[in-house]
């Protein structure tokens, strides 16, 4: 991950999406969207670029995907969805769709489009920095110690420039490690937890920022670890 001042790696490449677990329970309600007022609608296509920075050989294909059980982040979710849209439409780069249906994550539909944006809330953070957390049967948050002094952990990561993030999902046990450091640990029992989905780059909400990503590697694990 390499953090710079700018967001023109994530409109080049339109290689977006959200990092998560989802999980598809129909149980779960789902508010519907806010509007984003007019006034603000010519905010946003004032700040669009007239066109992109990159040409691509054709359009490409955008789905902007939302599970966020009706929590928008104080409707930053409206505004960063209707960004995209108004963005294709300004520099006809590529184009979107909009969809709050799980069931287009099959792969005949996800190979119609080059890209996902996918916002998701379905759970608040599992583990913050220097934590470890145990989540129960009944999906209780129990902090379980500590891995480090999280103001120590945060010197091991290295200011624009290249990082190496590696996390390990196996069973209930989440591990996150930056540069070889563990960060944080969760066990979680909670019964909501998805046991399947799909795996995702991260681009935060926060400041204008640029993020890239290399050497992509996934290795799945064989057996069933010791539970604990």
């Amino acid at each position: 991950m390499k953090p710079t001042n700018s967001i023109t790696c994530f409109l080049q490449s339109l290689a977006v999406a959200t990092c998560a677990f989802f999980s598809t329970n129909p149980l779960l309600a789902q508010r519907a969207m806010p509007p984003v007022s007019d006034s603000d609608v010519a905010h946003l296509r004032q700040s669009i670029p007239a066109q992109a920075t990159a040409k691509a050989a054709a359009p490409r294909r955008v789905l902007i995907y939302n599970l966020t059980r009706g929590t928008y982040h104080d409707e930053a979710i409206a505004w960063a969805t209707r960004a995209m849209e108004l963005m294709a439409e300004k520099t006809r780069a590529f184009t979107t769709t909009t969809s709050f249906d799980a069931s287009v994550f099959t792969p005949e539909k996800l190979h119609e489009f080059d890209a996902v944006v996918m916002e998701y809330l379905l759970r608040e953070k599992l583990a913050e920095r220097g934590r470890k957390v145990l989540y129960n049967e009944q999906g209780e948050r129990k902090d379980a110690g500590s891995v480090g002094d999280p103001k120590e952990l945060l010197k091991v990561v290295r200011n624009n420039d290249w990082n190496d993030y590696h996390v390990i999902v196996r069973d209930n046990l989440i591990l996150l490690r930056i540069n070889d450091v563990v960060m944080s640990e969760v066990r979680d029992h909670d019964p909501r937890r998805a046991l399947n989905g799909l795996l995702a780059l991260q681009v935060h909400t926060g400041p204008v920022m640029k993020v890239q990503f290399r050497n992509i590697r996934l290795r799945q694990f064989s057996g069933t670890p010791e539970k604990k």
